[in-house]
C-alpha cells in the first residue's frame, strides 16, 4: 500500500541500565527485561506519520526485550584513544510490545546489532 517503503524506528528506553564502556553490556546476556510502559518502555519513531497524523513519537509501549546472545567479535581489535584495546560486540535477541493508545503491536521482533565504543560517546 501507500506506506510500503516508510520506515518505523523501534527504540527501547531502559532507565535502570547504565553502560559506560562496551564491556559493561555483558551482564545483559540471557536477560529478559519487562517493558512496564513507565520505567522501561518501547518507543516508535514514525517520521512519516504512518500511524497517526502529526505524531512523530509514540511512547509507553509495554512487553519485553530479551538479550539472547552477547558475543565479542574476536577477530577485530579496536584501540581506544587512551591506548586500551577492546573487541566490539554483537548483541542479538527478541522483543515484543504493544500500546494501549494506538492499535500497534509487535508480537515477534528480532534484533542483531554490532556495537563498538562510539555508540557510548556522550552527546
Amino acid at each position: 500500500g501507500s506506506n510500503k517503503d516508510r520506515r518505523l524506528d523501534f527504540i527501547f528506553f531502559l532507565k535502570d541500565i547504565s553502560i559506560s564502556k562496551i564491556e559493561d553490556i555483558n551482564f545483559l546476556n540471557g536477560q529478559t527485561i519487562i517493558l512496564d510502559g513507565q520505567t522501561n518502555y518501547a518507543i516508535i519513531h514514525d517520521p512519516y506519520w504512518t500511524i497517526e497524523n502529526n505524531v512523530d513519537y509514540h511512547d509507553g509501549g509495554t512487553g519485553s526485550i530479551t538479550f539472547r546472545n552477547i558475543k565479542k567479535v574476536k577477530n577485530l581489535v579496536i584501540h581506544r584513544p587512551n591506548g586500551e584495546k577492546y573487541n566490539p560486540i554483537i548483541v542479538s535477541g527478541v522483543f515484543e510490545f504493544s500500546f494501549d493508545n494506538i492499535s500497534v503491536a509487535v508480537k515477534s521482533g528480532r534484533f542483531d546489532f554490532y556495537i563498538n565504543d562510539r555508540y557510548l560517546d556522550p552527546m
